[in-house]
Formats: structure tokens, C-alpha cells, sequence
């Protein structure tokens, strides 16, 4: 087999999604709503933000406070996504969720308050 050079290896890509996964994937509306809450300026996560949502909901960062802010993010996604499957409700910006797949309004109302 011949060798590949660096050129055509750097072209490859790195990540470990699948395509197929990206162009399938659609995400739930707890996940759109909170992306569109805690989305700073550049399309990163504010962090400030994102502690907005944990005390809204009665939690703290402090847990994750170690981690960068996209996995913050992603705990703070998983132990509310984990609450409205037991059957709770949570808030993201004002709005409650109690079902995971409430997501037109959830996405025009976060639209709405600039937060998209």
C-alpha cells in the first residue's frame, strides 16, 4: 500500500461522530432551549449564563467548576434532562419543561428574548 503523505492525512477528518449522525441528529427541545439560554456572544457559552439556569432550577456549577464550558454545559443538560424524565419540571429562562420534546416554542420564545 502506498504511503498517504501528510498532506492528504491532514484533510482527513478527526472527529469520532458519525456523518450520517450529524446529518440525522435533531435535538430535543430542553437541548434547544438551553443552547439558545446560555449562548454569549460569539456563539459561545456564558457562562454567567449557564450559572443563571443552575439557580433557576436549584442547582450550582460548582460540581463541574474544573471542567471547560461545554462539558459544564453538557452535565448541567444531563441532570435536567434527568429531572423532566422522573417527571419534574424544569426552568430554562423563565419557561417550564416537562416534556423533553417541547420544541417550537421553546425555540421561538428563546428567539424572542434575543437568547438565539
Amino acid at each position: 500500500m502506498p504511503k498517504r503523505n501528510a498532506k492528504m492525512k491532514s484533510r482527513e477528518s478527526t472527529s469520532v461522530i458519525k456523518p450520517e449522525y450529524k446529518r440525522t441528529h435533531v435535538p430535543d427541545g430542553l437541548a434547544t432551549a438551553l443552547r439558545a439560554a446560555v449562548q454569549g456572544a460569539g456563539r459561545k457559552i456564558d457562562l454567567s449564563k449557564l450559572a443563571s439556569v443552575a439557580a433557576e432550577n436549584g442547582l450550582s456549577l460548582e460540581a463541574w467548576s474544573r471542567l471547560n464550558a461545554g462539558l459544564q454545559r453538557m452535565g448541567l443538560g444531563n441532570v435536567l434532562r434527568a429531572r423532566v424524565r422522573r417527571g419534574e419540571t424544569v426552568t430554562i429562562g423563565g419557561r417550564p419543561f416537562k416534556k423533553l420534546s417541547e420544541t417550537a416554542t421553546a425555540t421561538q420564545e428563546g428567539a424572542e428574548h434575543g437568547d438565539a
